[in-house]
């Protein structure tokens, strides 16, 4: 019981310390310094960190289980097919929320532009490019890993421990591809101001 929370909460904590890392990566790439308190940035690393928690357990869910499940109940072969794609679709569709989520409360505020004193941060063009590559990304991992990588005979047990791992790691450069095409897109358009020096 207790050891049990104990260790969710230290695994918990050791996870948002690389959502945390993520946000200081997307004020470099919008060009801001961090100026939210401490409670609030570990609350938002905290937050984010649960919706990706919740994003994989979404995946499983849907792309393993609920195919599982209907071909336990016999479903024909037709209305497995569309079980598949309505599960991909509403995975596409919770990573396009979350990356959005990301985008809009990840960066610290900026000031916008005197130019267009009601503008907001441009979300949707990084989360579509994000979106797309994070469909290429995983195809990619996948494909590296199951027929090129040799994973099985170099980590043994692990194996799937060190392939989530790269899977994240190419990931971040994902998310941070999209966060670049905001930045750019928003100081081209004078919806951002032009990027403030980091200390």
């Amino acid at each position: 019981g207790l050891g049990l929370a104990v260790g969710l909460v230290i695994a918990l904590w050791s996870a948002s310390a690389g959502t945390k890392a993520m946000l200081s990566s997307l004020n470099t790439a919008y060009g801001v310094a961090e100026r939210r308190s401490t409670v609030h940035f570990q609350v938002i690393g905290l937050a984010i960190t649960l919706a990706g928690i919740v994003g994989a357990v979404l995946a499983l869910a849907l792309l393993v289980a609920l195919p599982a499940v209907a071909g336990f109940l016999l479903v024909t072969a037709h209305a497995q097919v569309l079980v598949h794609l309505a599960s991909f679709g509403v995975l596409l569709l919770y990573v396009a929320v979350l990356l959005g989520f990301l985008y809009r409360f990840g960066p610290s505020s900026q000031p916008v532009s005197p130019e267009r004193p009601g503008a907001r941060r441009p979300l949707l063009p990084g989360v579509a490019l994000a979106t797309l590559l994070w469909l290429s990304v995983a195809a990619l991992v996948s494909l590296y890993v199951a027929d090129y990588a040799g994973f099985d005979v170099t980590y043994g047990p692990l194996a799937a421990v060190a392939a989530v791992m790269l899977w994240f790691w190419a990931s971040s450069f994902v998310v941070l591809a999209g966060a670049e095409l905001n930045a750019v897109l928003g100081r081209r358009h004078h919806w951002i101001s032009p990027a403030q020096p980091t200390p």
